[in-house]
C-alpha cells in the first residue's frame, strides 16, 4: 500500500502496465500510419525512366523520356521494369528501417512485415516471355 492513497502496490503496478500498453498502442498506430503512407522511387536508363510505387508495389507514377522511348518498345519495357524494381526495393528498405526502429531489427514482427513487403518486389527477367499480343517495339 502507498501511504495516503489507499491503493496497493499491485494497483500501482497495474496502472503502470495499462500506461505502457497505451503507449505501445499509440506508437504502433503512428508506425502503421507511416508505413501505410510509404512510396518508393526508382530510376533506370540514367534517370530517363522514373517510377514510383505504393506500399503494395503498385506503380503510381511513371515517366519515360522521349530519348528512351525513341529507342523502341523493348528498351522501354526493360527500363520500366528496372525502375519499378528499384522503387519496390526503396519501399522495402524504408519499411525495414521503420519497422526495425519500432520493434527491433531481429523481432518476429520486423521479419513478418518486411517479408510481406519483400514478396511484392519482383526482379525483372529480361528473358521472360512476353504474354499477350506481341509488340515488335517502337510503336506508340
Amino acid at each position: 500500500m502507498t501511504p495516503g492513497d489507499g491503493r496497493t502496490a499491485d494497483d500501482h503496478r497495474y496502472d503502470d502496465e495499462v500506461q505502457a500498453a497505451q503507449h505501445r498502442a499509440e506508437t504502433s498506430a503512428a508506425w502503421s500510419a507511416q508505413v501505410m503512407a510509404l512510396t518508393g522511387a526508382g530510376t533506370a536508363d540514367r534517370g530517363r525512366v522514373r517510377a514510383t510505387v505504393n506500399l503494395d508495389g503498385i506503380v503510381t507514377g511513371l515517366t519515360v523520356a522521349d530519348s528512351t522511348a525513341a529507342r523502341g518498345g523493348r528498351v522501354v519495357e526493360l527500363a520500366v521494369q528496372s525502375a519499378v524494381h528499384a522503387a519496390q526495393e526503396h519501399v522495402l528498405e524504408q519499411t525495414q528501417q521503420l519497422t526495425a526502429a519500432q520493434f527491433g531489427a531481429d523481432s518476429a514482427t520486423t521479419r513478418a512485415v518486411t517479408g510481406e513487403i519483400a514478396a511484392n518486389v519482383r526482379t525483372p527477367d529480361p528473358d521472360e516471355p512476353v504474354t499477350g499480343p506481341a509488340n515488335p517495339g517502337g510503336q506508340w
